[in-house]
């Protein structure tokens, strides 16, 4: 069997020709490159003891992924599919051999992470990883998330954050006290009835609701700022809003002047016109539930006539029974006296 598949030289083996085509030899990354498809076998063993368990379940997705259906998995003595045991199946526990179930199989996709140059390494000293259309494609929707989606704040409809992009520092305030995370608490005092009136527009209209440019000294002089709430789609039934915070630069020229000289009037003007919006909402809110009030009023007052109805129909039974009841006892006396 080794003269079929090897030719000696000297004191060593060379693997021969007809052996090697239908064999592959490939540096892979296990966590950055693509896996092959369509195997039968995949042995990895005394590999995942080194990973952390998040990124255990990751590559065992992976293998899930490459291997066809039925196809075996090989693990080390000290490894397991605890992580993802509805992946595959046991063949031999003390010999960590698994199959591959026939569930759907999709490829976890993880997001490249730019890291610095080791220690004490120059520039023409970093260590180079192959690069895939992947990490490619993540480093370019990280850019442009970076670079071109303005600062975003993601809450549910209880004004709760679940997510902050981008630098939103000096929209938020930290209060003392018992610590809140809702974002009427957190955001400035000149935005909050803003943000709440842009609130109920998206509710109620499932659009997006822009607020008006501001200009507030105290968070930045030389910009102004607009905000936008935009409906997202709901997740594991949790309404979500994304409000986005839009920097907007002065005009430039004679009427910077001018806006500048007018800038506390117009804050004062916005500040109004909110107030205003948010006062609307708040008698509309109430006029809703006057009219709901108002309908329940009138279900509880039919019910309670159908109530009435009913007492009186009981009511007449009860004589009919009497009645009943005063014939019978009139007819036993007869009996009783005629025997």
């Amino acid at each position: 069997r080794i003269r079929a598949h090897f030719t000696p030289h000297g004191d060593r083996y060379e693997i021969n020709k007809n052996l090697r085509d239908v064999v592959i030899f490939a540096r892979q990354d296990l966590v950055q490159d693509p896996p092959f498809l369509r195997l039968d076998l995949v042995s990895c063993r005394n590999v995942l003891i080194y990973f952390q368990s998040e990124l255990q379940a990751r590559l065992l997705s992976v293998f899930h992924y490459a291997l066809n259906a039925g196809g075996y998995l090989f693990l080390g003595k000290s490894e397991g599919i605890f992580q993802q045991e509805a992946l595959f199946g046991v063949v031999d526990k003390d010999g960590r051999l698994y199959r591959r179930h026939g569930v759907s199989a999709r490829l976890p996709l993880l997001r490249s992470e730019m890291q610095p140059p080791a220690a004490g390494l120059n520039q023409h000293q970093r260590v180079v990883k192959p690069t895939t259309p992947l990490a490619f494609e993540n480093i370019l929707l990280d850019a442009a998330g970076r670079y071109f989606i303005p600062t975003s704040i993601l809450i549910n409809g209880k004004f709760e954050i679940r997510h902050i992009h981008g630098d939103a520092s000096r929209l938020l305030n930290v209060s003392p006290g018992k610590p809140a995370f809702d974002l009427i608490s957190l955001i400035r005092r000149e935005l909050r009835t803003e943000v709440q009136v842009l609130m109920r527009q998206a509710q109620v209209k499932q659009t997006v609701s822009y607020g008006r440019p501001r200009h507030i000294k105290a968070l930045d002089p030389g910009r102004g700022v607009r905000l936008s709430v935009h409906p997202l789609a709901a997740i594991d039934s949790e309404a979500l809003f994304m409000v986005c915070i839009e920097w907007i630069q002065p005009a430039a020229g004679k009427n910077a002047i001018e806006d500048s000289n007018n800038a506390t009037d117009k804050e004062l003007e916005d500040e109004l016109a909110a107030t205003r919006e948010h006062l609307q909402t708040l008698v509309e809110e109430l006029e809703t539930s006057n009219e709901e009030m108002q309908a329940l009023n009138e279900e509880i007052q039919a019910s309670n006539e159908e109530m009435q109805a009913s007492n009186e129909e009981l009511e007449a039974s009860n004589e009919e029974l009497q009645s009943t009841n005063e014939e019978l006892a009139t007819v036993n006396e007869e009996l009783q006296i005629k025997t």
